[in-house]
C-alpha cells in the first residue's frame, strides 16, 4: 500500500516550505527567516520524504505523492534510480497531480545574483571552497542545518574567518533530518534539494560543493563495509539531470575538488586556514557533541592529511588516537572503526604497489574526473605519507595496536623513495614553507612538543610557527576590517542605504577584505 508522502511530513514536523534564515555581512542586520515557494520546493519535500523513508525504516516500498507542480511527474523514475543508488532499496514514486491551494502560487520579488552558493558546513573541504571562491567573488554561504549544534559550529567559522563575515549566511532548516540518529544514505540527496531550492528562491544559477575527489567516490574497502556516497559523482550528475529536466538548465552544480585530494585541497589554501582551522570539525560519528570521535574514516583522513602537509594538530580535538589506543579497551562499535581503518589502509594501499582495485570504477560517469586512478593513487600515498610523520613526531619505536602495526609494516613495503617523493610533491605545492603548526595549542605547550618532535622528524620538519604569533601583514587587514565595520556602520546609521537580504547577494556592499 502506498504511503502519503504530505502524511509522512506532517507527522515528522517538516514545514510546508523550506525555511531560509539569514545573517547579513557583518551580522549588521538582525538575523532574518523566509519561505522558499517554488517548485523546487516541491522537490524538496519530496526528497525529505524520501528522507525520512530511509531514516524511520517505513514498511512500505511506495511512496505517493500530490503536487501542483506537473514538471515533477518527469523526474519520479529518477528519484527512484537515485535512491535504489543510494540505499539499494527500491521504492515506488507516484507523483498525482492536484490544483493549488491558496498562497502556493505566491512568489517571492524575483531577483537574481551573479555570485554562487556555497555548501558550508564545518568541515575543512567546504570551509576550504568557501576560502577559494571569496577570491574571485562574494559568494552566499549555505548551510543546510540538521541540527542546533552543527548550525552553531558552522556559525562560529564562519564568523572566525574577516572574509567570511564579510560574506551573507543563510540556512535552510532541515532538523527532521537528524532523527534515528547515526549515517544516513539520503542525507546528500537532501543537500542538494535544499541547496536547489535555495538557489532558485535566491535567482542564483551556480552551486559550489566542496568535497574532495576520493572522499566523493569513497569505495567499499572490505566487503563489509557499506559507504555512504552523500557526495557520489552518480548522485551529482543525476541530480544536475533532474534540475534539467524540471526546466531549469541555467542552475549548475560544481564539484571544485572533484580531482584533488584532501591534503591538495588543503595546501591550496594554506595560508588562510591558519590555526582558526581547529575551529572546523570533520566527524562523521559524534556530530559535533563532542570532540571528533578520531576512529572514523572521516577523522582517520583530516588527521593524516594534515600531517601529510605538514600539519599537527592538538590531541584534544580527538577523543582517541587510532594508532595508539588500546584496542581491548574499546567497546565492540570502536572495535570495529579500529578495524575498519586498517581494511581501508589495505585497500588503499594497492593503488600504491598494485593491483589497482577497480570495483569502483563502473558507478563513475566517464567525464566527471580528469585521471581518478591517479587521484586516488596520489591520496593513498598522502594517507601513508600523514602515518609515517605521525610515527616519527612521535618518536614511535614499535607498533601500539594492530593498526599501528599494519601501518608500520606497509610503509616498509611501500619504501622511503615514493613516500620522499610524494611529500617533496606537497612541499612544492605549499604557497608558503611547510610549517609545524600545532593548532590550538598555546605557545608553552608548543615549546615543550617542538624539541622531541624536531628531533625524531630528522631536519625534515620546518620550525613549529605558534598560532599567537602576529603576521606581519595582520595589522593592516585588521585596519581595513575596522574601516569596512565602521563605514558598514554608518550605512545603517544614516539609512542611506538599506543592507538587504536582495542587495547583499546581488552586490558588494562592503569591500572585499
Amino acid at each position: 500500500m502506498a504511503m502519503d508522502a504530505r502524511e509522512i511530513l506532517a507527522h515528522y514536523n517538516v514545514p510546508d516550505a523550506m525555511p531560509l534564515d539569514y545573517a547579513g555581512a557583518f551580522n549588521l542586520e538582525p538575523a532574518k527567516r523566509f519561505s522558499c515557494v517554488t517548485p523546487a520546493n516541491e522537490l524538496w519535500k519530496i526528497i525529505a520524504a524520501l528522507h525520512i523513508f530511509e531514516r524511520a525504516r517505513l514498511s512500505s516500498n511506495e511512496l505517493e505523492f500530490s503536487t501542483h507542480h506537473d514538471a515533477l511527474q518527469n523526474v519520479a523514475a529518477d528519484l527512484q534510480d537515485l535512491f535504489k543508488f543510494l540505499t539499494d532499496t527500491s521504492v515506488r514514486i507516484s507523483i498525482r497531480p492536484r490544483p493549488p491551494i491558496l498562497g502556493e502560487q505566491m512568489l517571492l520579488e524575483q531577483f537574481s545574483s551573479q555570485e554562487p552558493i556555497v555548501l558550508f558546513s564545518p568541515g575543512l573541504d567546504s570551509l576550504a571552497a568557501a576560502l577559494t571562491t571569496n577570491e574571485s567573488c562574494r559568494p552566499v554561504l549555505l548551510h543546510v542545518s540538521t541540527s542546533n549544534i552543527m548550525l552553531a559550529k558552522a556559525r562560529e567559522l564562519r564568523n572566525s574567518y574577516p572574509v567570511l563575515l564579510a560574506d551573507t549566511m543563510v540556512s535552510g532548516d532541515c532538523r527532521f533530518s537528524s532523527l534515528g540518529g547515526g549515517i544516513s544514505h539520503t542525507r546528500g540527496l537532501l543537500f542538494l534539494s535544499a541547496a536547489f531550492n535555495a538557489a532558485l528562491t535566491l535567482g542564483i544559477t551556480r552551486i559550489i560543493i566542496g568535497e574532495n575527489g576520493p572522499l566523493m567516490i569513497n569505495p567499499s574497502v572490505s566487503p563489509f563495509s557499506v559507504p555512504t556516497r552523500n557526495a557520489h559523482p552518480k548522485l551529482i550528475e543525476g541530480f544536475q539531470k533532474i534540475i534539467q529536466k524540471l526546466g531549469y538548465p541555467e542552475i549548475h552544480l560544481a564539484a571544485m575538488h572533484k580531482d584533488m585530494t584532501k591534503s591538495e585541497v588543503l595546501l591550496g589554501v594554506s595560508e588562510k586556514l591558519g590555526s582558526l582551522a581547529s575551529k572546523s570539525y570533520s566527524c562523521s560519528i559524534t556530530q559535533g557533541q563532542t570532540a571528533m570521535c578520531g576512529l572514523c574514516f572521516a577523522c582517520f583522513v583530516r588527521k593524516t592529511s594534515m600531517l601529510a602537509i605538514g600539519v599537527v594538530e592538538p590531541d584534544s580535538l580527538y577523543e582517541a588516537d587510532p594508532f595508539a589506543v588500546d584496542i581491548k579497551t574499546l567497546g565492540p562499535v570502536d572495535q570495529g572503526r579500529v578495524n575498519d581503518l586498517k581494511d581501508s589502509m589495505t585497500y588503499f594501499k594497492q593503488f600504491i604497489i598494485g593491483p589497482h582495485p577497480n570495483d569502483w570504477l563502473d558507478e563513475i560517469p566517464s567525464s566527471f574526473f580528469t585521471d581518478p586512478n591517479a587521484m586516488l593513487r596520489r591520496f593513498a600515498l598522502d594517507l601513508f605519507v600523514g602515518t609515517r610523520r605521525y610515527f616519527r613526531l612521535r618518536e614511535s619505536k614499535g607498533s601500539t595496536n594492530a593498526l599501528s602495526k599494519y601501518c608500520l609494516d606497509a610503509i616498509g613495503e611501500i619504501g622511503s623513495h615514493t613516500l620522499d617523493e610524494r611529500e617533496a610533491e606537497l612541499g612544492k605545492g605549499t604557497r608558503r614553507a611547510p610549517d609545524q603548526m600545532l593548532l590550538g595549542q598555546s605557545p608553552q605547550s608548543q615549546r615543550g612538543s617542538t624539541a622531541s618532535m624536531m628531533a625524531s622528524s630528522k631536519g625534515q620538519e620546518s620550525q613549529m610557527v605558534s598560532h599567537h604569533r602576529v603576521p606581519k601583514h595582520s595589522i593592516a587587514i585588521d585596519s581595513v576590517l575596522t574601516q569596512h565595520l565602521i563605514m558598514a556602520h554608518q550605512l545603517v546609521r544614516q539609512r542611506s542605504t538599506t543592507l538587504s537580504f536582495r542587495s547583499l547577494i546581488s552586490r558588494r556592499t562592503v569591500p572585499v577584505v
